[in-house]
This record gives C-alpha cells, structure tokens and sequence, in this order.
C-alpha cells in the first residue's frame, strides 16, 4: 500500500502540467467559402480539428467526414490537404501564405474544394 500515494502524487503532477498551447485560425472568403482550424503547436504546428463551410455544405474532423492527408508549415507559409478518412481523396487544399511586421501578423491565401471552386481566403488568429 506503500504505492498509493506515489501515484496519486504522479497523478497529480501529471494533470497540473499546462497542456499545450494551441490557437484557432478562421479563414473567409467573400463568396461564402470558411475553414476554422484548432492549431496544436507543440514542436510543430499541427491541425487538431478543422471545419470546412461552403455556402451550407459543411464537412468536418469532428465529424469524421475529413482529415488531415498531409501539411507543411514553415516561416511564410503554412499548407494543408484535407482527404477523406481513408485517405483515397482530396476533399480540400489550403495554402496560407503570412507577413509578420512587429506585433501584427497576416495570412491569405486559398482554399480549394475540388469539383466546387477556389477562393481567396484572409483569416484571423484566435
């Protein structure tokens, strides 16, 4: 019995260490196009969750309609394909572009949703 108090000290430990911090990045079109992201960055950025909005078409990692296929992030840009959960199919493609003067930082770029249009997103960070 010895033990108990050793792991409930582990225990403890373990649930007051900060998690991870993580942002939402919100992109927008002019015509009606939007894609919310929740951004783990851990050592790397990372999509944890993502939704997609055209017009009333709404497709979701929540959902498990999506996920993410493949995604590279560096200085500048940050691109991301969305597949379908067998990851036979490209659902969508974001390639966001930043500009970082002082405080202020931007990101532009495009969403493009085979088989229904691209468009010219500028998003906002949360």
């Amino acid at each position: 019995m010895r033990f108990w108090p050793a792991i409930i000290g582990i225990g403890v430990l373990a649930y007051s260490v900060p998690a991870h911090a993580t942002s939402t990045l919100v992109c927008e079109s002019s015509n009606g196009a939007s894609i919310e992201m929740a951004i783990g960055t851990v050592s790397v950025a990372a999509v944890a969750n993502a939704t997609i909005a055209i017009g009333d078409d709404v497709i979701s990692m929540v959902d498990g309609d999506i996920v993410v296929g493949q995604q590279y992030a560096d200085h500048g840009q940050f691109l991301v394909d969305f597949t379908d959960p067998n990851l036979e199919k490209t659902l969508a493609k974001l390639r966001l572009f930043s500009a970082t003067e002082g405080e202020d930082i931007v990101f532009a770029g495009t969403l493009q949703v085979p088989g229904t249009g691209a468009y010219a997103v500028t998003c906002s960070e949360f």
